[in-house]
């Protein structure tokens, strides 16, 4: 899920919106509203507080943007947008290599 769908919101929508959005749902997860420690409050409170710190400033929010793929994630890089996706990628890429060591290694036992 990307940071403009956490906060309900376009991505053409403007820095009013965005902040509306957060206000919203920052009064519905804020720990101090939830007592409970439920944990997917917590988490659901996090996910809207980093989605709002990136979009609310325009130069992270122009990162962010120029890093989705096809307008719905964001693409996996090295430096942790994606760190799944990074891994992932980065076993793909090295698989031969990584098979060969692995093979050697073994005939030589």
């Amino acid at each position: 899920m990307n940071y403009y769908e956490i906060l309900g919101i376009a991505p053409d929508a403007s820095p009013s919106d965005i902040d509306k959005a957060f206000r919203k749902l920052q009064a519905k997860y804020h720990p101090d509203r939830n007592k409970d420690s439920d944990p997917i409050i917590t988490a659901a409170y996090k996910q809207v507080s980093e989605a709002y710190e990136v979009l609310k400033d325009p130069l992270k929010r122009k990162a962010y943007d120029s890093n989705l793929v096809g307008g719905s994630e964001p693409k996996a890089t090295k430096k942790g947008k994606n760190i799944l996706g990074a891994i992932v990628d980065t076993v793909v890429e090295h698989a031969p290599d990584i098979y060969r060591s692995v093979m050697e290694k073994y005939k030589k036992r």
